[in-house]
């Protein structure tokens, strides 16, 4: 049987570390689990994704050199996920 595919957005202030790595954290996980979730992360603004993140997570054998950091305006279809994770009260208050 064939799965509806969720879609899942984990919303930061910056999108540099917290919601990077949880977004490559759940992103495996659900390959692992066989799910198929759409998973997406973003700030309410953008910067860069920290080294620190990049390194902790190369650790853990999975790789964010090609991840940016990202604002809702850059993720496709931002409106409709089924599941928005806020990682810090900021991105929380001023989650839409």
């Amino acid at each position: 049987m064939v799965g509806i595919m969720k879609r899942v957005l984990i919303l930061c202030t910056h999108n540099s570390a917290r919601s990077q790595m949880a977004e490559a954290l759940t992103r495996d996980a659900a390959r692992r689990a066989g799910l198929e979730l759409d998973v997406h992360s973003a700030g309410t603004e953008s910067t860069f994704v920290k080294e620190d993140a990049k390194t902790v997570m190369a650790e853990l054998g999975l790789d964010l050199s090609a991840h940016t950091s990202k604002t809702l305006n850059d993720v496709p279809d931002a409106q409709n996920f089924d599941y928005v994770v806020t990682v810090c009260d900021s991105a929380n208050d001023a989650c839409p």
